[in-house]
C-alpha cells in the first residue's frame, strides 16, 4: 500500500509540472493573438498526457493536423476551463518593469488513477495536510491543481 501511495504521489508531482506547461502554452498562444478559447486548447494539449477518457465520450477532441484526434484531450478540455476547471487569461502591466503581459491561470481537476494509493493519497490529505479541492465522487478522486504563467511582449508594448 505504501508503494501504491508513492507511485500515486509521483504522478501527482508530474501532474503539476505539466500543468505549469500548459499554462505557459495558453500564455504563449495568447500573447501570439490566439482567441481565448485557441489558448485553453493550446494549454490542454500538453495536460492531455496526464488524462484518461472523458466522462463526455461525444464531447469535441483536439485535432492534430496530419494526425488522427489526440488522445485524452477531451478530459483536458472537460477539466481545465470545462465544467469541472477554469482557464483565464489576463492581460496586465508588470510593475517593476512598466511592460505589458499576459497572464494564463488555470485550475486543473485531475483525475487519481493508482488503485489504493488514491484512496491512501486522499485520507492523508483531508485528514493531516487540510489539502483544498480534493474531492471524492463516482466518476473517482479528483485533485484541484492550479497553474500560472507570466509571459511579457517581447517586442514592447502590443
Amino acid at each position: 500500500m505504501l508503494t501504491l501511495a508513492i507511485i500515486q504521489l509521483a504522478h501527482l508531482f508530474i501532474a503539476k509540472h505539466v500543468i505549469e506547461y500548459g499554462a505557459f502554452c495558453g500564455a504563449r498562444a495568447a500573447l501570439v493573438g490566439l482567441s481565448d478559447d485557441d489558448a485553453r486548447q493550446a494549454a490542454a494539449v500538453p495536460i492531455s498526457t496526464v488524462c484518461e477518457a472523458a466522462s463526455d465520450p461525444t464531447a469535441e477532441s483536439i485535432t492534430i493536423p496530419g494526425w488522427d484526434a489526440l488522445k485524452g484531450s477531451r478530459a483536458a478540455l472537460e477539466r481545465t476551463g470545462g465544467g469541472r476547471g477554469d482557464f483565464s487569461i489576463f492581460e496586465d502591466t508588470d510593475k517593476s518593469s512598466n511592460c505589458k503581459v499576459k497572464r494564463c491561470e488555470l485550475t486543473h481537476s485531475y483525475k487519481m488513477i493508482v488503485p489504493v494509493g488514491n484512496t491512501i493519497v486522499y485520507g492523508l490529505g483531508r485528514s493531516m495536510l487540510a489539502v483544498e479541492g480534493l474531492e471524492k465522487t463516482g466518476d473517482g478522486t479528483f485533485l484541484l491543481m492550479k497553474g500560472s504563467c507570466t509571459l511579457a511582449y517581447p517586442w514592447g508594448d502590443p
